[in-house]
């Protein structure tokens, strides 16, 4: 009588797959609404900071809005694997610009900031005013 009262073999491989089956669902589900929010927060960013971000493992590519060319791009590595500051005390701690075309050919006074001044954030402010100045229709008075 005990044999009655197991489910049997076929029963609980039915249930395993639908147990497999369902957490297959709720994983794409998961994967697709983070790959919405990641999209959602790039937009966000683009849309406060003037810069369309893309990452490829540990390197940031980082395109402005206000560039003459798509292909003007300022790159940065993450250094130790890691893609934010390690100190508060420092914004490039973790990061370490690296020489594109675009880079090499900005004025030596923007570098400075990152050179000399340790701040991607100053820097990255600096070359958005700088660009955003050699756009004849939109400076300021």
């Amino acid at each position: 009588t005990a044999a009655l009262h197991q489910p049997s073999v076929q029963a609980q491989l039915e249930d395993l797959r639908r147990s497999l089956t369902d957490a297959h669902a709720l994983s794409q589900s998961l994967k697709d609404r983070l790959r919405q929010r990641l999209a959602d927060v790039r937009a966000v960013v683009h849309a406060l900071f003037g810069y369309r971000l893309d990452m490829d493992k540990d390197i940031l590519k980082l395109r402005s809005t206000y560039s003459d060319n798509d292909s003007d791009m300022v790159m940065l590595q993450s250094i130790r694997g890691q893609l934010a500051p390690s100190t508060s005390e420092s914004t490039v701690a973790a990061l370490e610009l690296l020489e594109t075309e675009f880079v090499a050919s900005l004025p030596l006074d923007l570098l400075e900031y990152v050179h000399e001044a340790h701040s991607i954030p100053a820097f990255l402010s600096r070359l958005t005013l700088h660009l955003f100045a050699a756009r004849p229709h939109q400076q300021l008075a």
